[in-house]
């Protein structure tokens, strides 16, 4: 086997790596969906330009879907002062375990297109991390 061949291959289970970290969430780490892509990031974005781009895509979706659920979180607390937001307790009950539901589904997407060498844009990702 060439070393480009094992360089390419090493690259692409690394893309493939950032995308499945954020899976460690499911293993009940607080924060796991942001903490694994972000330590690929750390790891990797100095020596492969391609892992680097996976890992922050990755990295700002995750980001994304868990500064939107503590926003929802929040503002549903707030309103409980006001009587409103215990009509929103049902609809985050369900929302936020479909929000996840959605951001794992996502996630392994990204990791098959990253194993078939291909580009995932990720939906409703806020370019946090650039």
């Amino acid at each position: 086997m060439s070393d480009t061949m094992t360089t390419t291959e090493s690259t692409r289970t690394w893309e493939v790596f950032a995308h499945l970290r954020a899976l460690s969430i499911l293993l009940a780490i607080p924060f796991g969906n942001v903490l694994g892509p972000l330590v690929v990031w750390l790891i990797k974005r100095n020596d492969s330009p391609s892992v680097e781009a996976h890992a922050r895509a990755a990295l700002n979706f995750h980001l994304s879907w868990s500064l939107y659920a503590l926003i929802a979180v929040a503002m549903t607390t707030a309103l409980l002062f006001v009587l409103v937001g215990f009509l929103l307790i049902p609809v985050l009950a369900v929302g936020l375990p479909l929000a996840n539901g959605i951001a794992l589904i996502c996630s392994i997407i990204a990791a098959v297109k990253a194993g078939n060498g291909q580009w995932f844009e990720y939906p409703l990702s806020l370019k946090l991390v650039s």
